[in-house]
């Protein structure tokens, strides 16, 4: 997961972005998230869009690669990647009012 203090765009230090073939049925999803020993975070299973799921990395950018590539060689997956953070949202300035 990314830190309060992550810059844009640093790379979450244990979560992957995996889109699964769209005939892949919820077994193979799941067994292909079981298989790098990840945590399905959302949405759900049978669901379409990017799958975030986080992986055992232990914050490693080296061992978060090898589970990417581990995980792409899988059948029911097509693409898989890092998920970067958003960074630290800016305040909103409520003092200004409308003129």
């Amino acid at each position: 997961m990314c830190s309060d203090d992550a810059a844009p765009g640093e790379l979450s230090a244990d979560v992957l972005a995996v889109i699964f073939l769209r005939r892949a049925d919820s077994t193979a999803r799941i067994a292909a998230i079981k298989g790098v020993g990840g945590q399905l975070l959302g949405p759900d299973i049978a669901g379409e869009g990017p799958h975030f799921v986080r992986v055992p990395s232990g914050g490693s950018e080296a061992r978060l690669q090898a589970l990417a590539d581990r995980m792409i060689r899988m059948k029911p997956v097509s693409e898989v990647g890092p998920v970067p953070c958003p960074g630290r949202q800016q305040p909103v300035d409520t003092t200004r009012q409308k003129r």
